[in-house]
């Protein structure tokens, strides 16, 4: 329910100039750090050289973890921009 519910938030979020957004991907425990650091900077870069003056909000969690050998982990980012 709440998946639908963020798809109409964001439609509205829109037309007050607000893009927000998530996605998930998986990673192996020893990687989280690094992945979650990796994405924030990265996002930040992207704002700044496409001229969005306020700084986005960004965040990370872990949503699930694997024992697959590897000790997988999922995690989700969302992100929202005031453009």
């Amino acid at each position: 329910m709440l998946t639908y519910v963020i798809a109409y938030i964001r439609d509205l979020a829109l037309e007050y100039s607000v893009v927000a957004e998530s996605f998930e991907t998986s990673v192996p425990w020893d990687r989280v750090l690094d992945l979650c650091r990796n994405t924030k900077d990265r996002i930040h870069r992207e704002c700044k050289e496409r001229g969005v003056h306020f700084k986005p909000y960004v965040s990370c969690r872990v949503t699930q973890t694997y024992d697959a050998g590897k000790n997988i982990v999922s995690l989700s980012f969302t992100y929202c921009v005031l453009t």
